[in-house]
């Protein structure tokens, strides 16, 4: 690969911000990417400072998911149950074919198919659990020591 902007030079690598490959010349050291000189400099060290937000708050982001299977049960159970109700207070006043009845049954089916979309979802072990826990307190009291 060839500078951009020098056609008789090898690039070293490439820019962090606009992507185009940087010669020596051309390139500035961003301490974890290189940046177009006097061009790119500000946008690569706004990238640089973006991926590291996102990886110190990737453990919330863990910690979210291993709660979302437990949060789709219960989703699945609420609709279940109403979806019963329901469908018992179609039976009940026998009219199963009107408004109550087929409530309960969609309900019924999509309660269902959150069961079995929870079903699907990975589990979160007890150990991802407790270090999801951890980082999220480690992380809670660095920001109130900051304020």
């Amino acid at each position: 690969m060839k500078c951009f902007n020098h056609d008789d030079r090898d690039a070293v690598g490439i820019c962090k911000s606009c992507g185009k490959g940087v010669c020596r010349e051309c390139a500035v050291d961003m301490g974890k990417g290189l940046a177009c000189r006097d061009r790119c400099e500000m946008d690569a060290s706004n990238v640089i400072a973006l991926i590291d937000q996102n990886i110190q708050f990737s453990p919330v982001g863990k910690n979210v998911m291993g709660n979302m299977r437990k949060n789709t049960y219960v989703q699945a159970s609420f609709l279940l149950v109403a979806g019963v109700i329901f469908l018992l207070t179609g039976m009940a006043s026998g009219r199963l074919a009107e408004f109550p009845g087929l409530l309960g049954m969609v309900f019924l089916i999509y309660g269902g198919y959150m069961l079995w979309r929870g079903l699907r979802l990975p589990k979160q072990t007890q150990e991802q659990t407790r270090r999801s826990r951890l980082s999220a307190t480690n992380r809670h009291s660095l920001n109130t020591d900051v304020e």
